[in-house]
């Protein structure tokens, strides 16, 4: 079993409070450009708001929180919030790049919406390397090549 919070090594539960902090800027990003979008779409002015910059928006806000949840949970030993962490923290920083610089799929979004969205693969990209450090894959048993089942006992 994975150590919790409570008995993890302090570099482990440095790395898991410093994930939640970025996790935390990342959110930030996503609501501060849901308010650039309303300001933007209230306005008037410069270019009308894109479904893709609003779907974008809500996005990163949204899975923010859920990056932090599942962050906490690993904070509580939940080897499997900690499996997703590092998976998305490795996934998600290519897929936000291809989305936003790919003008096919953009749609010519502003500049300032790709930089947003840039940081936002960023600080992604920290938490990967947070994540994946050997004290914290250690304490999660990440290190080993298969998964751990327990054994009943009693059974052959």
């Amino acid at each position: 079993m994975p150590t919790t919070e409570r008995t993890a090594p302090p570099q482990v539960t440095r790395a898991l409070r410093a994930t939640k902090i970025i996790f935390g800027v990342y959110a930030a990003i996503g609501l501060l450009q849901l308010l650039i979008n309303l300001v933007l779409a209230v306005s008037g002015h410069g270019r009308s708001v894109s479904s893709f910059m609003w779907g974008r928006s809500a996005g990163v806000l949204i899975s923010g929180w859920v990056f932090i949840l599942l962050t906490v949970l690993a904070g509580r030993g939940v080897r499997s919030a900690y499996q997703r962490v590092r998976i998305i923290s490795i996934v998600l920083p290519i897929i936000i790049v291809v989305l936003v610089l790919v003008p096919a799929i953009s749609g010519g979004v502003p500049l300032w919406f790709k930089a947003a969205q840039i940081a936002a693969a960023v600080c992604v990209a920290i938490v990967a390397f947070v994540v994946n450090t050997g004290p914290v894959r250690h304490a999660f048993g990440a290190d080993s090549h298969r998964a751990r089942t327990p054994r009943r006992s009693g059974v052959a």
